[in-house]
Parts: structure tokens; C-alpha cells; sequence
């Protein structure tokens, strides 16, 4: 959730730049295409379920919390 996050700020094409960089020092690299595929993966989360998981780890689960996770699943 927190490599989702850092990507929602700083957006698509920085999150290609440093998946590059990384794929440079630990082969092997994919292609350009499987970057742009799991970039895309990792930016289609919405934003209300990152803010959901954060207010969940700071404040911490509450019975009401797992009911609603319960009825979801």
C-alpha cells in the first residue's frame, strides 16, 4: 500500500523512471511493456482504498471495521 501511495504522487511517468533505474542494477530487466503493465496495475487502485488502509493502520481495527470487511468478502 505504501509503494501504491508513493506512486499516486508522484505519477506515472516517475514511477517508470525508477522502475528502470532499479531494473538496471538487478538483472534481469523486463520490457519497457511489462514496466508500463504493472505501473498501470499499481496506479488502478483508487484513492479511497489507500486512505481506507492508512486510517485503519493509524488509528487501528475496531469491531465495526471488521463487520464491514466481512460483508464485503
Amino acid at each position: 500500500m505504501a509503494l501504491i501511495g508513493i506512486a499516486q504522487r508522484i505519477g506515472r511517468e516517475a514511477l517508470l523512471a525508477e522502475m528502470e533505474k532499479f531494473e538496471k542494477s538487478a538483472p534481469p530487466a523486463s520490457s519497457p511493456e511489462q514496466r508500463e503493465a504493472l505501473a498501470d496495475r499499481i496506479l488502478s487502485y483508487p484513492r479511497s482504498s489507500l486512505e481506507e488502509y492508512f486510517q485503519l493502520f493509524y488509528r487501528g481495527l475496531t469491531p465495526k471495521d471488521v463487520t464491514r470487511a466481512l460483508s464485503r468478502a
